[in-house]
């Protein structure tokens, strides 16, 4: 077994859940993680569970003296940072004293330059900027943002992605960088092709997924006689028997539903849609789940924590992982993919305050760069000269690969000419808003899905069924660093392709697979995509209004989540190669990298006994934590505001500041529906503009509920400013706002 990272040491100086999960995953691929905390100690302390999911792997020593600080950053490889206020003196200390060769990755809610620069976020004025506010509702109720941490463990996974690509890049130049993440934009790009859909097709706005249906609406999810479960009705295989299943005997038979390419825009699919709702109320949720999956069509259930806990598949794949919990054993997700020969491992529990003081070498040297000429680094990005050859489609495999793109790797996408990629043919006909008479235009190059998820690639097919098409893969293989393919877990083998095979051609080769279950375990033959893997991971019982049993996100979220998850394993593998030279196999899966980002609320199914349920726009400690309407019609606000001070601030604005029902915290938690309700009073008198930068002055956080469609039609400045969003030119679908990787790099 390898550890990618054996020999280097990460310095964290975190105090937010996106630096420590970054650094935590440096950890778990076998970095010596030094998590350097201030005398009142990491603020995850305060949720013993976020503690020890965010904090294993780490050695704990105290904060307090300069020249141990000093010395720690010369000791150090990687530095990571997620303080906000730049003029910190730890933040001052770290930039005048890092070296050329220090990767350093600080991530804060919207980055170190552009206008909203040290304005404080979280997840809810995250999902508020990003659009998923919006996109995550049902028709005429309040904008809804994710579970109440996703946002940190996405930046936290993005950041590690974007510092060990650099760390990667020091290998051969001896060169490092800063690495300026914002947590907004690495929650964006997991959301935007459904805005860009909308504004191919000139449909003037977007809901997402979901489309912003009324409650109650039979889709994504169906009440069963136990609980929810989701039907991919548009995908199914063995359409006659699946109906029969389903107790839909009267379109078993449909001429034009029986072939799957003839579904997608039948109007007749929403008749199926409607009758479903009446045909499965009867019917127990884990036989139709196992029944229709056996016959190839696409299911999932909504599993809360205790599913998830007993789950068989992920028990016979070993999934899970143990730790201690405030003296209890508690298991927690293990590695979002199965990894070999790289080695992923819990080698140790989070650490007790400044529990290593005084036992971390302090003179030691940081990691020599590989033997040979160095070269420069490359304007292209740290994934110069890396490329990949990719079977990738749909969402979850070609987000990574244009990930992977976007950091500078080269990108070859096959496909097969029989069958083009799914999000190529969400429309069979040039969509309206990119129609263009003068210029030659395809149906298949110009959706908006497509489009907004494959950007710096290249591009051919294969007929991989015959032996001509195999031949050409085969002699493809040896000038390629990394395959990679999302395909169900059998169709690799069928074409003999295997990490033995493949290194025979190209020895030291990466070979990534990525789906719904993994290749091994009970569900591994079932099918799966986002709309499923997400209430099987116990996601959708956890989001959702407060007082709901749960519902899926408006934007097909477990695609991004396993994207950033494979490419995380994927730069892990190039590291390990590096150690070795030999290959490395990664085998993914859906199910466990959206399992990884409920970790902690697994936790706290087991430490105190209760079922995680949905909290809605609130926070289990904070409060005000919510959405507010504001003058203008279906115009929201966010407000998050946890320190006292700013809150004895706004508490003057909103004339409550000698109200004692909201003097502190606990008070304003045991008051939390009043306090909303005076909150709102004030919002519905002012623009949510105005609410925003009223907030933010004083140090709290804020930030208007953004539409999806008009981020990218009318580019929110605060994005512009940073790069983020950019005009990409498309021969046949011309010019739109796309947005780029979620990091700066200095040089």
């Amino acid at each position: 077994m390898t550890r990618a990272f054996d020999g280097i040491r990460v310095l964290d100086l975190s105090n937010r859940l996106s630096g420590a999960y970054a650094s935590r995953m440096y950890g778990d691929f076998g970095a010596e993680v030094i998590l350097a905390e201030r005398l009142g100690g990491h603020a995850l302390r305060a949720s013993p569970v976020l503690h020890a999911y965010a904090n294993w792997n780490k050695q704990s020593v105290k904060l307090q003296d300069t020249s141990e600080l000093l010395k720690f950053i010369d000791s150090s490889d990687v530095i990571i940072t997620d303080e906000i206020n730049q003029s910190d003196p730890i933040i001052s200390t770290v930039n005048e004293r890092k070296r050329p060769e220090t990767v350093y990755l600080s991530i804060t809610p919207h980055g170190l330059d552009g206008n909203l620069a040290g304005i404080n976020g979280n997840n809810l004025t995250a999902c508020a900027r990003t659009g998923f506010s919006y996109i995550n509702v049902y028709e005429n109720e309040p904008p809804l943002q994710l579970p109440n941490n996703l946002t940190g463990y996405i930046a936290g996974v993005a950041g590690f992605i974007i510092s060990s690509a650099v760390l990667h890049s020091r290998r051969f130049t001896g060169i490092g960088d800063t690495i300026d993440l914002s947590e907004v934009e690495s929650l964006a790009v997991a959301c935007h092709p459904w805005g860009i859909q909308a504004i191919f097709e000139n449909r003037g706005w977007s809901r997402g997924v979901l489309g912003g249906q009324p409650r109650g609406f039979p889709r994504p999810l169906w009440q069963a006689r136990d609980g929810l479960i989701n039907f991919g009705i548009g995908d199914f295989r063995n359409w006659t028997e699946s109906m029969n299943l389903m107790g839909l005997k009267e379109f078993a038979h449909d001429e034009d539903l029986i072939p799957d390419l003839a579904r997608h825009g039948n109007p007749k699919i929403a008749e199926v849609t409607a009758a479903a709702a009446g045909s499965v109320l009867d019917k127990d949720r884990e036989e139709l789940f196992h029944g229709l999956s056996k016959l190839r069509s696409i299911c999932g259930i909504v599993r809360d924590m205790s599913d998830v806990y007993s789950c068989e598949h992920l028990k016979e794949r070993e999934f899970f992982r143990y730790t201690k919990v405030n003296g209890q054993r508690v298991k927690f997700p293990g590695p979002p993919a199965r990894l070999f020969p790289l080695e992923w491992n819990v080698r140790s529990p989070a650490p007790g305050l400044h529990e290593h003081e005084g036992r971390v070498d302090l003179e030691r040297k940081t990691v020599a760069v590989n033997s040979g000429p160095k070269r420069e680094p490359s304007s292209e990005g740290p994934l110069s000269g890396i490329r990949i050859l990719t079977f990738a489609h749909a969402w979850s495999g070609p987000f990574a690969t244009e990930l992977l793109g976007l950091l500078g790797a080269e990108v070859v996408q096959i496909e097969a000419p029989h069958r083009a990629d799914v999000w190529r043919r969400t429309g069979n006909r040039v969509p309206e808003g990119v129609r263009n008479e003068d210029v030659l235009q395809h149906p298949l190059n110009t959706q908006g899905l497509y489009n907004s998820a494959n950007l710096n690639k290249r591009a051919l097919t294969l007929d991989m069924s015959r032996k001509e098409g195999r031949d050409i893969f085969w002699r493809l293989v040896p000038h390629f660093n990394v395959l990679l393919e999302n395909f169900t877990p059998q169709i690799m083998g069928k074409w003999g392709i295997t990490l033995e095979s493949l290194e025979e051609m190209r020895p030291g080769i990466v070979f990534a697979s990525l789906s719904a279950y993994g290749a091994t375990g009970p569900y591994s033959e079932y099918p799966g995509n986002g709309g499923t893997t997400e209430p099987m991971s116990g996601l959708s019982s956890i989001h959702g209004y407060e007082g709901d049993i749960g519902m899926n996100t408006g934007g097909m979220i477990p695609d991004p989540i396993s994207g950033y998850f494979t490419v995380a394993s994927i730069m892990s593998a190039l590291h390990a190669k590096e150690l070795t030279g030999k290959g490395q196999r990664i085998e993914g899966s859906m199910l466990e990298a959206m399992a990884t980002v409920v970790g902690d609320a697994l936790g706290e199914f087991q430490t105190t006994g209760l079922i995680p349920r949905p909290l809605g726009n609130r926070h289990p400690r904070i409060a005000p934590h919510n959405v507010y309407p504001t003058k203008e019609e279906d115009e929201w606000v966010a407000i998050s505001i946890e320190d006292e001070e700013v809150w004895s601030k706004v508490a003057k604005f909103i004339g409550v500041d000698k109200d004692s029902k909201f003097i502190n915290m606990a008070n304003r938690k045991l008051n939390e529906n009043r306090l909303d309700e005076v909150i709102s009073e004030w919002t519905q008198l002012l623009r949510a503009e105005n609410v925003e930068n009223v907030i933010n002055e004083v140090g709290g956080c804020a930030a208007r509920v953004v539409p999806l469609y008009e981020l990218y039609t009318k580019p929110d400045p605060n994005l512009l400013s940073r790069g983020f969003l950019s005009c990409v030119s498309h021969p046949e679908s011309g010019t739109n706002i796309l947005p780029l990787d979620p990091g700066n790099l200095a040089t």
